[in-house]
């Protein structure tokens, strides 16, 4: 256990980053105040903030028989932390929470006088995209650059207001160490251990081997893109679909030829990323994790486990009107670009979920609303 917990600030407010953030604020060296600071979107969002929600984060856990409220107060500030002369406060641990490319890109180009290579940056369930825009776009100098940690999140949370999350199952953090380049990693890097290495990471590290209730599990650079390419051609294969037909992940079961449609895009993703990212063909797990027909099976398990969800693309766009279709066909045709490879199927995904994506942002900015017959009163139908 460290004697001193390093302060750490948070930027986003996904589930993922709300129960890290408490989990942290109540890790057992913290001081009676947490040193773990919010850093918020404006100076409304941070009294919002102190006064109504009384400077605290709140997790309700439903995994248990007697679901429980907890509650801790942390720090919070509006915009990038400065010195009273206005110079930049330089942020040596950051957690960046959600994996939103467009609001990832947004947060840290708004702190990038902030963030330095001394910055440890942990990335909560954010896509290989919002890494490779961190290292191609906003750090475009290796030396400059912050060193990154990634991890894929498996606890079961659920949230509809700001600072409150709740939590339905424990699950574990997978947490990477993210190569200089993520394009070209050095085998080194590749193959780095990070549970076996785990003395020589900064404290902000370190600590979360003491965090009760997020059980992390540190792997290697290798081993956790495997995992995150799965992911990725699994989204493909499934958020677009709902979207493009507005349906649940049940309703595309109904559809004919869904297998069809579902096999031409995982075949197709699987080819660009052997093609593109010809590093991952010396990972010896590669063939059995990109197996077409092994994935074809998992995403249909996945819409018949989910069979009433909506998915978070299609969440997003109903909702939100935000773009998140980055991290899935988008991202492959970006990729195929790049590698030179065709990739009929995800660009026509990609520009249909374009498409629901200018129409829904028309309807809200129009302040459109679906016709609605006039019914006169007294009147039969």
């Amino acid at each position: 256990m460290l004697p001193v917990v390093p302060r750490v600030f948070v930027l986003g407010n996904s589930n993922i980053t709300k129960f890290l953030t408490y989990k942290l604020a109540t890790h057992p060296s913290q001081p009676t105040v947490p040193d773990v600071v919010l850093i918020l979107k404006s100076e409304e969002e941070s009294k919002s903030f102190v006064d109504f929600h009384k400077s605290s984060i709140t997790v309700r856990n439903f995994s248990i028989r007697y679901p429980a409220v907890y509650k801790t107060q942390v720090m919070a500030t509006a915009g990038a932390p400065r010195y009273s002369n206005g110079a930049a406060f330089k942020l040596s641990n950051v957690v960046l929470g959600g994996s939103d490319f467009h609001r990832a890109d947004e947060l840290l180009s708004a702190f990038q006088r902030s963030i330095g290579p001394r910055t440890n940056i942990l990335l909560l369930d954010s896509s290989r995209s919002v890494v490779e825009r961190i290292q191609n776009h906003i750090f475009k100098d290796p030396a400059k650059r912050p060193t990154i940690y990634q991890c894929i999140s498996s606890h079961r949370l659920f949230g509809k207001y700001p600072f409150e999350v709740g939590t339905l199952a424990t699950g574990n953090l997978t947490i990477c160490k993210v190569p200089k380049d993520i394009r070209s990693p050095d085998k080194e890097e590749m193959n780095l251990s990070l549970d076996a290495h785990l003395d020589k990471q900064p404290d902000f590290i370190k600590m979360l081997v003491d965090t009760t209730g997020i059980h992390p599990v540190f792997v290697s650079f290798r081993d956790f893109e495997i995992l995150q390419l799965e992911s990725l051609v699994i989204r493909a294969a499934t958020e677009p679909l709902s979207v493009i037909y507005d349906c649940s992940y049940g309703e595309l079961l109904q559809m004919e030829n869904i297998t069809n449609l579902v096999t031409q895009i995982v075949k197709e993703s699987v080819t660009i990323i052997k093609k593109a990212l010809p590093h991952t063909l010396e990972n010896p797990y590669l063939e059995t994790a990109l197996d077409v027909n092994r994935l074809v099976t998992v995403v249909f398990n996945i819409l018949r486990v989910n069979f009433n969800d909506m998915s978070n693309l299609r969440f997003h766009l109903r909702n939100n009107r935000e773009k998140l279709h980055q991290n899935t066909s988008e991202y492959f045709v970006e990729l195929a670009k790049k590698g030179g490879i065709e990739s009929p199927v995800n660009t026509l995904y990609a520009e249909q979920v374009e498409a629901r994506h200018s129409m829904a942002m028309y309807k809200s900015n129009s302040g459109f609303k679906r016709w609605k017959p006039k019914i006169r009163k007294n009147t039969i139908i």
